[in-house]
């Protein structure tokens, strides 16, 4: 698989975008971000995109592509240019003060995904505090939390913090909070400075967003869990909870759902079931790539676009050129 970035940087050395945009046109291409910072900003969490190569991004694709909301890209004809939708997941602030002046400024829709039940509250998700605290965690803290989580990473590295947040995303609630309550008793607790680029906006703040035309606002469960952990009545509970709240609280909800993780061991076939009986015609996860007719719509693709991603890799991934790389590696090219 070392081949995969070898393939992908000579194609982006060659522009090849141009050429895998146009082929791709019929498409539908679905980005997700989360956060936004601003430049200067301490902050460098991987989900907070830094707002320059937001506004890059943005004109880019104002460029290239129509932009739609999903609900119209799922639900009108497609157009002879390619089509875009823009998504966040969370919920956090930034995405208001930072996000959507430059959205308004070129007018451009985009969706956000609400774990509902953290709107308006000064909660902060268990993956953000991990991946605040752990890298401060003294060696012999680190030590007993891959004993805890039986890890096999040395936890003296660096992929030690995602092998962390990767086994507790496999248990579920109960026992994920057992162990986060270990963890955190023994790792530095994040400063208000470091958590407060992710605070979660206000429903206020929701519904300011959507007096713009721009914003319409989707549901991402309650409490942002994953939801194939979950046992059949915590998840009916879960989707039919966030759903029910963002119809009631909002005057553009939309009728798509983006899974917590969204990864495709993340989600199954039960969400999809109960989503459809909620008057959802949609869901999109995190596995990468673009959708035509034969994507599932219950399991949408989108590219993930984190803050340590380049120009030059935006444009190959949403163009579809980097996927396309990794299927000729998985179809014998070694």
């Amino acid at each position: 698989m070392a081949l995969i970035p070898v393939l992908q940087a000579v194609a982006r050395a060659a522009r090849l975008d141009v050429i895998a945009r146009a082929a791709n046109r019929k498409r539908l291409l679905i980005i997700t971000y989360h956060g936004i910072r601003e430049d200067a900003s301490p902050a460098r969490s991987w989900l907070l995109l830094p707002v320059s190569e937001f506004a890059r991004q943005m004109e880019f694709l104002h460029a290239n592509y129509d932009v739609v909301s999903i609900d119209d890209a799922l639900t009108t004809e497609t157009s002879a240019r390619p089509r875009a939708c823009i998504t966040f997941d969370d919920g956090y602030r930034n995405n208001l003060d930072l996000a959507l002046p430059i959205l308004q400024g070129l007018r451009l829709p985009a969706t956000i995904y609400l774990p509902t039940a953290f709107i308006d509250t000064s909660h902060v998700l268990w993956t953000t505090l991990l991946d605040l605290g752990l890298p401060k965690a003294s060696p012999s803290a680190r030590a007993q939390i891959a004993e805890l989580l039986l890890l096999p990473h040395d936890p003296s590295t660096a992929t030690f913090v995602h092998g962390a947040s990767d086994a507790l995303k496999a248990v579920g609630p109960r026992e994920r909070e057992y162990l986060l309550k270990k963890i955190f008793a023994v790792i530095p607790a994040p400063t208000p400075e470091e958590t407060r680029p992710h605070a979660f906006m206000t429903w206020s703040e929701v519904h300011r967003m959507e007096t713009t035309g721009l914003i319409s606002i989707g549901a991402h469960t309650a409490h942002h869990e994953i939801v194939r952990n979950l046992d059949d009545v915590s998840l009916q509970d879960e989707l039919r909870s966030s759903v029910e709240e963002v119809a009631k609280r909002c005057t553009r909800p939309s009728r798509t759902f983006a899974y917590p993780n969204g990864r495709a061991i993340d989600f199954d076939e039960r969400s999809g079931d109960i989503l459809a009986s909620l008057g959802c015609i949609a869901a999109v996860s995190t596995i990468e790539g673009l959708n035509d007719a034969s994507t599932p719509p219950f399991a949408l693709r989108r590219i993930s676009v984190g803050g340590a991603m380049r120009f030059a890799e935006f444009r190959s991934h949403v163009s579809g050129l980097d996927s396309q790389a990794r299927r000729l590696v998985r179809n014998g090219v070694r």
